[in-house]
């Protein structure tokens, strides 16, 4: 059994980091409470974590670098912030805020990366940024007063130099879906590259 590491709190203005190096490992931290900050930090291969948090006004992030990492970040509440990066390849990101004015930031920089986004409430937002390519991002929002930043840059389409110059990947394969409901405008997005090399986005 690979090394484990766990934390259960209940409490307010509490700051915990769980970090991960080598290769196979494994944190979990829940925090209940207000004004707690916590931080899931992998570097190499195959580590899983996880943090969750329930209050107002919590902070959590979960940060990737290396391969074959998986990491999830659930918040319930209100003013919550969360953060999201992976850097690398074949690494999968999971964020759920349920409630109300929340905040996610996604960062995603490499190929063959896995992010999803769920926002369940009312005011909340998200900016999700990818540059790479073989990467698929799904972002679904429910409510009301929501909000979306977008930014989607490829690699490939950049570039004029082969595919597997630009990453271990030669497809340049990438998708980002969108989704949208319960507002007076429900909206769906799909952003693809066609097999011309162009980007196509389908309201």
């Amino acid at each position: 059994m690979p090394p484990r590491s766990s934390q259960w709190l209940m409490t307010a203005a509490f700051v915990i980091v769980c970090s991960s190096s080598a290769v196979a490992q494994e944190a979990y931290l829940q925090q209940i409470g207000s004004h707690n900050g916590a931080a899931n930090v992998a570097f190499g291969a195959k580590h899983m974590q996880s943090v969750f948090q329930a209050g107002q006004r919590n902070v959590g992030a979960q940060i990737s670098s290396g391969s074959r990492n998986s990491s999830a970040l659930i918040q319930a509440g209100v003013q919550n912030s969360a953060l999201t990066v992976n850097q690398g390849s074949l690494n999968a990101a999971l964020a759920v805020q349920v409630g109300g004015l929340n905040s996610s930031f996604i960062g995603i920089n490499g190929h063959r990366n896995t992010v999803g986004l769920y926002q369940q409430g009312v005011w909340n937002q998200s900016s999700v940024t990818v540059t790479g390519n073989d990467t698929d991002v799904s972002v679904s929002q429910f409510g009301v007063g929501k909000r979306l930043a977008l930014n989607v840059s490829d690699q490939m389409v950049r570039s004029s130099s082969s595919p597997t110059t630009n990453s271990r990947s030669p497809t340049g394969r990438f998708k980002v879906g969108v989704i949208q409901g319960r507002s007076s405008a429900p909206a769906s997005y799909s952003i693809a590259r066609a097999p011309d090399g162009s980007i196509v986005i389908n309201p």
